[in-house]
């Protein structure tokens, strides 16, 4: 611990948890409401359980009568947005180049390995906190072993004092950004495991009937979008319903197969899991508010259908795209003069982006996909992973291979980014930080999913 930490622990500055024993020889937690600041390690506590469009290809004819909806969703709907300015305004990770997808990563420090190593915890804990500190306005993280906390760190603030004075804990909600592709990919699996082609399934019958269908779009299949192999093709990070409609019209120029990172891939499943699973009629016509209606109605029943077969199993409930109580601001860093920023209701970019959740949640939602069966089976969420259905790198280890999902949301430089593994050692880990991460000798991309990569191989022993 620095003399600056010791000082600031002396007059009252909140600890960031870590797991074993304190360099300071202090037992059990820490905990204050004053400015947390700096790190002081305690035991952890217990965890809890384009082209020009070509001619559409011929659709299934639309009802000529008007679809009835209720009263409350055609005031819904008469207000409603397919793409609201500060989504417009925002931008979000931009994905792994297909050579970054299967990466391997030796730790040369390991010269001779007779036995498979394992994760120094306490190293990797010091050592991580060493590279964010004063790089970072303010992160979050917990590493957990079979859904058993070992590791927490938290550092500074979610809400500076100007804006609310609200320190990072593991139960601070943030958005998830890109990660909401993981939980899209882990309801999308369960929706299909009665199917018989299961994530080969065609996507073209669960399309809304009064959607043109350019070429190739009736070739698609489930595992091309949650693999992004779909061969859609476009710059930015668009993925509102009018968009997701047009490009569809448009169809596939590419070869079927063809990575490239898009968020349309995963926002298409807010579509398609509510008319697969027969909660949304696909001929409904509603009249002169059909997209805005449409738009309201399929994102709430993919919201439903992730809470209960998703959230729900694990132990979190009502999980959505609105902030609740004291969420995550994002930041520039340094923060200089800048204003915070809240990113607001991210619904109408749900699928790709947009579940609000806090360490706690993610992590418990990840240890039930992979160990419970309450969502699909462990082997069916083991070769999930394996598929890269919903997940953006497999790096091979020493220890084993480790499976990641980014997450990065940006506007005028204020970040909230996040980031979810699943390691060797039954492990998983996620971790939030509400800025960008400043370039340095020992953060040199400036990648949350890269320093954390690179920590865990430095500390195999």
């Amino acid at each position: 611990m620095t003399s600056r930490s010791r000082r600031a622990l002396v007059i009252g500055v909140p600890a960031i948890l870590l797991a074993g024993r304190t360099r300071d020889a202090l037992a059990g937690p820490k905990t204050t409401t004053a400015k947390p600041r700096t790190v002081s390690p305690t035991t952890a506590p217990a965890a809890t359980s384009s082209a020009t469009a070509p001619k559409p290809t011929a659709t299934a004819s639309t009802p000529t009568t008007i679809t009835k909806i209720d009263k409350a969703t055609m005031r819904r709907a008469k207000v409603h947005q397919l793409r609201p300015a500060h989504v417009a305004g925002a931008s979000s990770d931009a994905g792994v180049s297909a050579s970054e997808r299967l990466v391997v990563k030796l730790a040369p420090h390991l010269h001779k390995i007779d036995v498979t190593p394992k994760l120094d915890v306490a190293k990797f804990g010091e050592t991580l906190h060493a590279k964010f500190e004063g790089r970072v306005q303010g992160y979050a993280m917990q590493l957990r072993r079979k859904g058993v906390v070992t590791y927490n760190l938290q550092w500074e603030w979610a809400r500076r004092p100007v804006d609310g004075s609200t320190g990072w804990t593991m139960s601070t909600q943030m958005h998830v950004a890109s990660v909401s592709k993981l939980l899209t990919a882990m309801a999308t699996v369960h929706a299909l495991q009665n199917k018989p082609d299961g994530v080969d399934t065609k996507i073209a019958p669960y399309l809304p009937s009064y959607w043109n269908l350019g070429p190739k779009i009736d070739q698609l299949t489930f595992r091309h979008l949650l693999t992004h192999m779909s061969g859609f093709h476009y710059e930015g990070s668009d993925s509102d319903y009018g968009f997701m409609k047009s490009k569809v019209a448009v169809g596939v120029a590419a070869k079927l197969g063809q990575y490239q990172y898009h968020n349309m891939n995963f926002g298409l499943c807010r579509l398609l899991l509510p008319i697969m699973t027969g909660t949304m009629p696909k001929y409904a016509d509603y009249g002169p508010l059909n997209d805005k209606i449409w738009d309201v109605l399929t994102t709430e029943q993919f919201r439903k259908y992730c809470n209960a077969h998703v959230f729900n199993p694990a132990g979190v409930g009502n999980a959505g795209f609105v902030p609740k109580g004291a969420s995550a601001f994002a930041y520039r860093h340094p923060v200089g003069a800048s204003m915070a920023w809240n990113s607001g209701d991210l619904s109408t970019v749900a699928g790709g982006a947009g579940f609000r959740l806090t360490i706690d949640q993610l992590l418990d939602v990840m240890g039930t996909f992979r160990r419970s069966g309450k969502i699909v089976t462990p082997a069916k969420a083991q070769k999930s992973l394996d598929d890269f259905l919903g997940i953006d790198q497999r790096i091979d280890t020493p220890a084993g291979k480790l499976y990641n999902k980014n997450g990065l949301w940006r506007d005028d430089g204020r970040t909230e980014q996040s980031v979810a593994y699943f390691l060797p050692e039954d492990m998983e880990l996620v971790c939030f930080v509400n800025s960008p991460i400043t370039a340095s000798s020992v953060t040199p991309s400036g990648s949350l999913r890269g320093v954390i990569a690179e920590t865990y191989v430095e500390c195999l022993k």
